[in-house]
């Protein structure tokens, strides 16, 4: 039952960017026709196509981090296991981190930036843009779930959950304050903490981002 649930979202993952990506080429091409046949244009056919890459952009994101083919600068060192299998571990769990924080930091952009009743055409604007928050998840998501024959993925997960929170703990803080009214009182005393040492790691963090993408090793 569950893998045919997975199977199912695969696909409609796969149909949703491959549909985003067929408009993307239909809405100007449309344009061009109306202008050239009928001297008119197509309603909102510019916020459908600058809305339409980014949406292509994160659905593309999304489908390429199922096999792990999002891009690097991959050495391929030889490292021998159990080091190579720690390096790879290691780097997953840093990748999904970053991408967890990419997550509160869209969602907190989606609720905040935009009103509920702006829309892109006849489609609410929260609801395109969200496509940042789902291409985000995904890909942290994926950075553990791609790890072979590693029995500790949920572990991994959960790590990288807390440690992506809190990196993007201004913006955690900011989701309960627009979801609840109001965040949880041990969230708001951990902001200035986190802040003051995210502010020091930032230099670390930069480093560790660029061996990431040194160890990350795409599948062919």
């Amino acid at each position: 039952m569950s893998g045919r649930i997975v199977r199912r979202f695969l696909g409609a993952e796969k149909a949703a960017a491959d549909l985003s990506l067929y408009l993307l080429v239909l809405v100007p091409a449309m344009e061009v026709v109306a202008r050239t046949f009928f001297s008119s244009s197509l309603a909102n056919s510019n916020e459908y196509t600058q809305h339409l890459v980014l949406v292509v952009t994160f659905l593309a994101g999304a489908f390429t981090s199922r096999r792990n083919q999002h891009l690097s600068l991959a050495l391929k060192l030889p490292f021998k296991a159990p080091l190579g299998r720690a390096v790879k571990t290691a780097v997953a769990v840093f990748g999904a981190s970053l991408g967890f924080a990419l997550v509160w930091s869209s969602l907190g952009f989606v609720l905040s930036g935009f009103d509920s009743g702006q829309k892109v055409g006849l489609f609410p604007l929260r609801l395109v843009v969200s496509v940042m928050v789902f291409g985000y998840f995904m890909i942290a998501i994926r950075f553990v779930t791609g790890l072979e024959n590693n029995g500790l993925k949920a572990l991994w997960l959960l790590l990288a959950f807390v440690l992506g929170s809190g990196l993007a703990s201004s913006s955690v803080v900011k989701v309960f304050s627009i979801a609840l009214g109001s965040s949880p009182a041990v969230l708001v005393s951990l902001q200035k903490p986190l802040a003051a040492f995210i502010a020091k790691a930032a230099t670390p963090l930069i480093f560790g981002l660029i061996a990431s993408t040194i160890f990350t090793e795409p599948q062919a």
